[in-house]
């Protein structure tokens, strides 16, 4: 969900991108190479063709520098992994938030399909939030776990892709709906 993915390498030079797949982005640092990703698909591409190279070479036979290069994407990928984990948190969070509440099934229902609809229209994390208290302020004060860390993503424009953000919370919300209706359709 970052915008540009920054991977430092350590212990490798420049030149040593003439053994192994050249990155689209790359420079020289104090003590080693920063790749950079334009998100995540970039860097999942790359790290795919290190992969490939690898199959051709054969397993057997190791290329440190490609070995080094690979843990690094891998960690990158983990935090990737790790936004994706808090979008996912907060989905639950707000759904749990709703269903949990007195009222009819129905009312909630709508709660919840109001709360998708006014998501789709956010353009920060602030309208977001606004969106959040608009869609469910009949069921009463909105208060969520304080380790959800979704908002150090939805709030930081200047890392994050924020439209990618909302899009998987929808996506996310959408799936619990699903979900939650499949499991309680009656016979």
């Amino acid at each position: 969900m970052r915008i540009e993915i920054e991977v430092p390498v350590s212990g490798i030079d420049i030149k040593d991108f003439d053994q192994i797949a050249v990155p689209a982005f790359y420079e020289e640092i104090e003590d080693g190479v920063k790749l950079s990703f334009l998100g995540i698909e970039s860097l999942k591409n790359y790290q795919a063709e290190l992969l490939v190279a690898d199959e051709a070479a054969g397993f057997e036979q190791r290329n440190e520098i490609r070995a080094k290069i690979k843990k690094e994407l891998k960690k990158a990928i983990s935090e990737h992994l790790g936004v994706m984990d808090s979008i996912r948190a907060y989905a639950e969070a707000l759904f749990t938030f709703i269903y949990d509440r007195e009222g009819h099934r129905e009312d909630k229902k709508q709660i919840l399909n109001n709360l998708i609809e006014n998501i789709t229209f956010t353009e920060n994390g602030l309208e977001l939030e606004e969106a959040i208290k608009d869609s469910t302020y009949e069921l009463g004060p909105l208060v969520l776990n304080y380790r959800l860390t979704f908002k150090n993503y939805s709030f930081n424009n200047l890392e994050f892709d924020f439209l990618a953000i909302k899009e998987q919370l929808i996506a996310d919300l959408e799936n619990l709906r699903n979900e939650f209706t499949a499991n309680n359709k009656k016979v």
